[in-house]
C-alpha cells in the first residue's frame, strides 16, 4: 500500500464513512501534503529539514518535552502544541506518547492516522465531530471538510475550498471500488497492527497555493457595524473557538458551541484579567489577545 491508501484504510476501518475519510485526508493534504514526516514550513521535494527533525526526535537529540513545546507543526495534521482544552503542550505530547507505545516509526502514516482516531475518540471536544464522521454521506463532503477544518485542525487560514478540492482530487486518485481497500463498518477499537504500513511513497504533490481567505473566526474578528462580535445567544463553530481559547487560558467553560451564561462569565473574567472592556462580547480586541497573529 502507498501512504495514501494506508491512511484511507485506517480511517475507514475506524468507522468513518468514505466521505468522512476523504474530508479528513483533504484537510491533511493542505496541512502536510499527506506526508507524515513533514515539519512545518518545509514543502521541499527532498524534505531534508523534515527528515532531520524526525531523526533528532527518534534518536533523543530532541527530547520529549522539547518536542512537545517547540511549537513546530509536525506530521499529517501538523500537530503543534494546543490540545484546545487547557494544556498548551498537549497534542504533541500526546502524539509522542502514542508513538512510543505504538512500536511504529514516528513518521509512520499508519501510526499518525491511528493517533488522529485516538484524539477523536478520547478527547471530549471532538465527540460531536466523531459521531458526524461516522454517518456523513456523499452530499456532506463540503460540510465535513469545513467541520474538520474548524473543529479539529483550527488553522490560521480558513481555506475550506482548497481543502474540499483536495478531497475531491483524492477521491479520484483512490480506487474506492478496489477490493484492496476497506469499505468501512469497523470501529476505532478494531484497528490492529495487521493494517500494514506503507510499502511505497507517493510523489510529492505541488506546493499548495497560498491561502487567500483571512483567518477565522469571522464573527467578531474585524469589528464594525456589520460585525458586532460574538455574544450571548449565538451558536456555532466560532463560539466553540472562543470557548476553546478561554479554556486554554484558564477561564474554563463547556466547549459546546453555545454562547450561554457560562461562556459569558468566562469571557468577562478573561476580559477583566486582560484589562479589556468587560462587556461579555468577543470583538476584535478580545480576539487579538486570544489568538495573537
Amino acid at each position: 500500500m502507498t501512504d495514501i491508501q494506508s491512511i484511507y484504510a485506517v480511517l475507514r476501518q475506524s468507522g468513518m464513512t468514505e466521505t468522512g475519510a476523504l474530508a479528513m485526508m483533504g484537510n491533511w493534504m493542505k496541512e502536510s501534503l499527506l506526508d507524515p514526516f513533514r515539519k512545518q514550513g518545509d514543502l521541499t521535494a527532498a524534505a531534508l529539514p523534515s527528515h532531520q527533525y524526525v531523526a533528532q526526535v527518534t534518536s533523543g537529540a530532541i527530547q520529549k518535552m522539547a518536542f512537545a513545546r517547540d511549537q513546530i507543526g509536525f506530521g499529517l495534521a501538523q500537530w503543534t502544541f494546543w490540545d484546545f482544552v487547557g494544556n498548551r503542550e498537549g497534542r504533541k505530547l500526546d502524539l509522542y506518547n502514542f508513538w512510543k507505545s505504538s512500536g511504529l516509526p514516528l513518521d509512520s502514516a499508519v501510526m499518525q492516522a491511528r493517533f488522529a482516531i485516538w484524539e477523536l475518540t478520547h478527547k471530549g471536544q471532538y465527540k460531536s465531530l466523531w459521531s458526524y464522521l461516522q454517518t456523513v454521506g456523499p452530499d456532506g463532503l463540503k460540510n465535513a471538510v469545513d467541520r474538520i477544518c474548524r473543529e479539529y485542525e483550527q488553522p490560521s487560514y480558513n481555506n475550506i475550498q482548497e481543502r474540499y478540492d483536495a478531497a475531491v482530487e483524492l477521491a479520484a486518485r483512490l480506487d474506492l471500488n478496489s477490493t484492496d481497500l476497506p469499505q468501512g463498518s469497523g470501529n476505532a477499537e478494531n484497528v490492529s497492527e495487521s493494517d500494514t504500513g506503507p510499502s511505497g511513497q507517493e510523489a510529492v504533490p505541488k506546493e499548495p497555493d497560498k491561502p487567500t481567505t483571512p483567518f477565522w473566526p469571522v464573527r467578531g474578528a474585524k469589528g464594525g457595524k456589520d460585525d458586532p462580535g460574538l455574544c450571548r445567544g449565538m451558536v456555532g463553530c466560532d463560539v466553540m473557538h472562543l470557548q476553546t481559547g478561554l479554556t486554554c487560558r484558564g477561564h474554563g467553560c463547556v466547549i459546546d458551541g453555545v454562547f450561554g451564561d457560562e461562556t459569558e462569565t468566562a469571557l468577562k473574567g478573561y476580559q477583566t484579567e486582560q484589562g479589556l472592556a468587560v462587556d461579555g462580547v468577543c470583538g476584535p480586541n478580545t480576539w487579538k489577545t486570544l489568538r495573537p497573529a
